[in-house]
């Protein structure tokens, strides 16, 4: 009976966590949209945002939100839906967010500065000027590449490049030069960067630099007879990516050959902006400027699903696992574990005092695997091989071999 109740117990918490959400910014409504990927429902005033949203992501059970009109960063704990500010330099224009161990890096397109703020201590915030116009990043072994578009005003554009600044010393080490205004960047299993360059809008069209990220060697340069491509993701079938930023579709090229797969003429989902994918289905955001926005849901053959009506202008989503409440996390039997600290950043110890019969525990992560076992109660945040697990959600069963009982733990970054 006890194994049967475990057994459902563990499917409970499997399929609650392998469950997907979306979040995507409505930056004219000023509202972000909520998708829930199980019930194919939408709520499209989940919270209410600053001014001129413009990009989303997505940490430990908090979405953070870019708002560039109101120069400040809007963190929401998805488990309250209640919101915190990091507030900037007026007139900075926040444009893009990355986060990595701990830190969220953001880009000023109006003053040229790159932020790092301590996602423990939200006033914790370093500047580091890189020029004209950074926007997209990209972090690899402990470099984070930035896109500088060099804008300087209507058609004018200094040389466009990447900078690149080591975390470990917040300093510019260097620059990688591309072509005209390079937006966003995305790196494939080879480790070759591809960067969207999007051109001066009039003489100079769009196109896709690829490099070596060991050797900083240009491999290809794919010319996009077309403009105003800004976005780039990688997508099924070894297919990258390349959404219009006025909402034209989307041209394709083979990851290895670079060849063009859908280019001018034949664009895929001639609505679309920006996609991305998991293990069920494509996400096609349909960006509207001054109506409703939309996003596709198709199977990854392509075929229609489903399409929800989001707020204006959607600029921007994320895909995160779907948040578990604590009082959705079941416990048999009357059988309370204490952990401490939780969070934690390099060990965490588990206590039970009803009970004086050995106890074992064991810990899955947030796909339900199982990672690590001990009778022991303590853990080092390493599974069972030695390797060091990443920051995130982890879940605690422990037994006395008649009650058990499972709790949520959060592992920090060091």
């Amino acid at each position: 009976m006890q194994r049967s109740l475990f057994i459902l117990l563990m499917l409970f918490i499997i399929t609650a966590i392998s469950a997907q959400e979306l979040f995507i910014v409505n930056s004219n409504s000023r509202t972000i949209s909520r998708v829930d990927i199980d019930n194919m429902s939408v709520v499209n005033d989940y919270v209410t945002i600053g001014e001129y949203g413009n990009h989303i992501a997505y940490h430990e059970d908090k979405i953070f939100i870019v708002n560039s009109g109101s120069d400040n960063i809007q963190v929401v704990d998805l488990s309250t839906g209640t919101s915190q500010y990091i507030n900037l330099e007026n007139s900075t224009n926040p444009y893009k967010i990355i986060i990595h161990n701990g830190f969220a890096y953001v880009t000023a397109l109006f003053n040229g500065m790159l932020y790092k703020i301590d996602l423990n201590r939200y006033r914790n915030i370093t500047e580091l000027y890189l020029g004209n116009g950074p926007q997209g990043m990209l972090i690899h072994n402990d470099i984070l590449y930035v896109a500088m578009s060099g804008f300087i005003s209507s058609g004018n554009y200094d040389q466009g490049k990447l900078m690149k600044v080591d975390l470990d010393t917040y300093t510019v080490i260097g620059d990688i030069p591309v072509a005209t205004n390079p937006q966003e960047m995305i790196i494939d299993e080879n480790g070759l960067i591809h960067v969207v360059c999007t051109g001066d809008y009039a003489n100079e069209m769009t196109n896709i630099v690829v490099f070596d990220s060991a050797t900083e060697e240009i491999i290809e340069t794919i010319h996009i007879n077309w403009s105003f491509f800004s976005t780039i993701q990688m997508g099924l079938e070894g297919l990258v990516w390349v959404g219009n930023s006025y909402g034209l579709g989307f041209m394709t090229y083979d990851v290895t050959s670079f060849e063009l797969v859908n280019g001018y003429g034949n664009l895929i989902y001639p609505f679309g902006i920006q996609m991305i994918y998991d293990d069920s289905y494509i996400y096609v955001l349909e960006q509207q400027f001054w109506e409703n926005s939309k996003l596709h849901v198709l199977s990854h053959q392509r075929d229609l699903i489903h399409t929800f009506t989001l707020g204006e202008m959607s600029l921007s989503m994320v895909l995160v696992p779907k948040y578990v409440f604590e009082k959705d996390i079941i416990t048999l039997n009357r059988f309370e574990v204490v952990s401490y600290p939780n969070p934690f950043i390099s060990e965490i110890r588990f206590n039970v005092k009803e009970t004086t019969k050995p106890l074992f525990m064991e810990i899955y992560n947030i796909r339900g695997q199982k990672i690590y076992s001990s009778d022991n109660l303590l853990w080092n945040g390493k599974d069972n091989l030695g390797r060091e697990m990443p920051t995130g959600v982890y879940f605690v069963n422990v037994s006395d071999g008649e009650n058990r009982s499972v709790k949520k733990i959060l592992r920090m970054n060091k």
